[in-house]
């Protein structure tokens, strides 16, 4: 009886990871909130990449080596 009841402690071990903790999740239920997040989400990337983008075409307008070796004339 102790051997087979060792035996089932084993296996169940060996499932849950070598020792480690066995859990099981629930499935998360799409609510309606969720689409707009990722709307509010996907805007303020777009705005954020805007002066990103303005800084990168003034750092390759205006910070070359020929215009920066004309200030120190």
């Amino acid at each position: 009886m102790e051997r087979g009841r060792l035996a089932a402690i084993e296996v169940e071990q060996l499932r849950a990871g070598m020792g480690g903790l066995s859990f099981s999740t629930e499935p998360i239920s799409p609510s309606p909130l969720a689409s707009l997040s990722y709307q509010i989400a996907s805007i303020t990337a777009l705005i954020l990449l805007v002066p990103s983008i303005l800084f990168m075409l003034f750092v390759e307008r205006f910070l070359r080596a020929d215009v920066l070796s004309r200030i120190g004339r």
